[in-house]
């Protein structure tokens, strides 16, 4: 892809253009091969990944993939991620390491909010693998 189709470099160079016009967005049809390359490009840039089970669903066939939840995780930490964790709703979380792996049930709890989840998330987990101080069980 040009640089001149790259629909991200186009919103980028037109930021600046406050002529009274009409700015419209809509009629969203994702082209599956530049969300793909998105996607990709971000596991190469990225250390750690964290996918709920819907969204590693949606991967599959983007990537070719048929394998088993456990099997697709596998093939995307081989993109240097230093961890993948993969949140199944109600059933499990499963952090996944080049070496280890850790899967532990969902606590029964009644969720008021769940907008906050990624920064417990960070604080609680991802943070301390990072700097070393947790260890996968």
């Amino acid at each position: 892809m040009s640089d001149r189709q790259n629909p991200v470099r186009m919103i980028e160079d037109n930021k600046d253009n406050h002529k009274d016009v009409l700015r419209l967005f809509g009629d969203v049809n994702l082209d599956l091969e530049i969300v793909k390359e998105l996607i990709e490009v971000s596991l190469q840039k990225a250390n750690v990944c964290k996918l709920n089970d819907e969204e590693l669903a949606m991967l599959c066939p983007m990537f070719g993939l048929e394998e088993s939840d456990d099997e697709v995780c596998r093939v995307l930490i081989k993109y240097n991620l230093h961890y993948l964790i993969l949140t199944a709703g109600c059933k499990s979380s499963t952090i996944y390491s080049q070496h280890e792996t850790s899967t532990i049930p969902t606590p029964e709890v009644t969720v008021a909010d769940t907008g906050l989840m990624i920064m417990g998330l960070i604080g609680g987990t991802i943070f301390p693998l990072l700097m070393g101080k947790a260890h996968l069980i």
